[in-house]
């Protein structure tokens, strides 16, 4: 397939080229950084530069393309929510998206289908329950912000484009996202339950998202789609995983207020949370390699040993 890929050096979504380079895919990466390169496969490969804001499609030949997958946005928790950050993480979704709708407008031949990220924020916090693609929309920041970025990506639809809205759960992997900050304390015995550690956690394997996603592809698969592994767990019982899988103890825990004034209103994002389910994929037959949070961790950990 001729796919064109944003948010292609990304944690996600580096390792969501890799594999679709393994599989003979052509990926054109829409990236701020001009001059990137992937490495002996990057024959199948294209960087075109772009703002996030705007795609000039008279660099590259983007007609025929089989596929869009859009992955772009500000980190969710790279800063404080000012009021700025807060615009910052609704314009960086809205805008990329906004660009790609532009580009399938000027093409004579349009893409036949477009994967947008979203988030599984988009369901609020509704920890006392498992929820799937069903389920309505939450109140608060980041339901709003999901709201609003998967209403912009519908509008390819208009175009003739089909489109899936993957919602996205915590996504485990060793070389970045949520682990990347959270082992090194954890193996210096800083690990803590926060909050009541009650809040449900949705996460997923990198691996296993990765590969979801191409199953979405291959299987054009539209309309919504959860990704994360089918066993959430709570936010008290990954902890204690965590450190068990590192040798170590979770001796401690961390207060809501105190998280509320240490992060202000990003704090939802560590104290509110979901149990979600992904039915559709479960629905077809999707296997997951790293269903269990025991033997993610386990698989991640083994790979990041200290030297």
């Amino acid at each position: 397939m001729k796919i064109l890929l944003s948010g292609g050096t990304g944690f996600i979504g580096r390792e969501l080229l890799r594999q679709l380079l393994k599989e003979r895919h052509y990926v054109i990466v829409l990236s701020r950084k001009a001059h990137v390169t992937f490495g002996i496969e990057n024959f199948f490969v294209e960087t075109v530069w772009w703002d996030g804001k705007k795609i000039d499609h008279t660099k590259v030949d983007l007609e025929s393309l089989d596929a869009i997958i859009n992955l772009s946005g500000e980190s969710i928790a790279g800063k404080r929510w000012s009021k700025k950050q807060k615009q910052n993480i609704i314009d960086s979704r809205i805008e990329s998206t906004r660009a790609i709708i532009e580009l399938t407008e000027k093409l004579t031949n349009k893409p036949k289908f477009l994967i947008n990220a979203s988030a599984v924020g988009y369901y609020g916090d509704v920890s006392d329950k498992k929820i799937d693609e069903t389920n309505p929309k939450g109140t608060g920041f980041l339901s709003d912000v999901c709201e609003k970025w998967e209403n912009e990506a519908k509008k390819n639809v208009d175009l003739g484009v089909e489109l899936t809205i993957i919602r996205i759960g915590v996504v485990l992997g060793e070389r970045g996202g949520a682990l990347k900050k959270m082992i090194p304390l954890f193996r210096a015995n800083l690990g803590a339950v926060l909050g009541s550690g009650n809040q449900g956690f949705s996460w997923i394997h990198l691996d296993d998202l990765v590969r979801a996603i191409i199953f979405i592809l291959n299987k054009k698969i539209s309309g919504v789609v959860n990704l994360t592994s089918p066993n959430p767990v709570d936010n008290r019982e990954f902890s204690n995983v965590l450190a068990k899988t590192l040798g170590k103890k979770c001796m401690f825990s961390v207060p809501s207020i105190a998280m509320k004034i240490l992060l202000g209103e990003m704090s939802q994002t560590l104290l509110e949370g979901q149990k979600v389910i992904p039915q559709i994929l479960l629905n077809n037959s999707f296997q997951f390699r790293f269903g269990e949070i025991e033997t993610a961790l386990k698989s991640i950990i083994t790979n990041n040993k200290p030297e």
